[in-house]
């Protein structure tokens, strides 16, 4: 009898530890998925400053980034700087910045600043 019930306990207890690992596993990509889209949203729109596309992507970046201190900090250094009228130079590299935390988050990898900052696929 007592092996039936150890028999039962581990098929339980091996059965909460699949779901667990399942449930965390799913949570970490669907985060993942999300900042990943951000980025994608960001990147799109990168030549469309005043677009809506723009702000919402950076508005979410805020909420979906809240964690990584360096991304706020860009995004707040890049409002300052359209803000205060800077120059185009230093509007595009805080917008890079921002670019670059964002993809350090998730380990991915970032396009170098020149080809981030070129106008290449922009075709009229």
């Amino acid at each position: 009898m007592n092996e039936y019930i150890k028999v039962a306990l581990e098929v339980s207890l091996s059965g909460l530890v699949a779901a667990i690992i399942t449930f965390v596993l799913q949570r970490y990509y669907k985060k993942r998925d999300i900042k990943y889209q951000t980025i994608s949203d960001f990147f799109e729109h990168r030549y469309h400053l005043k677009s809506d596309e723009f702000s919402s992507a950076l508005n979410k970046g805020y909420l979906v980034f809240c964690k990584n201190k360096k991304v706020i900090k860009s995004i707040d250094d890049f409002f300052y700087a359209l803000k205060n009228n800077e120059s185009t130079d230093s509007c595009n590299n805080k917008l890079y910045q921002i670019y670059y935390y964002m993809c350090k988050s998730i380990y991915l990898k970032p396009v170098d600043e020149k080809k981030f900052c070129d106008n290449v696929f922009n075709v009229e």
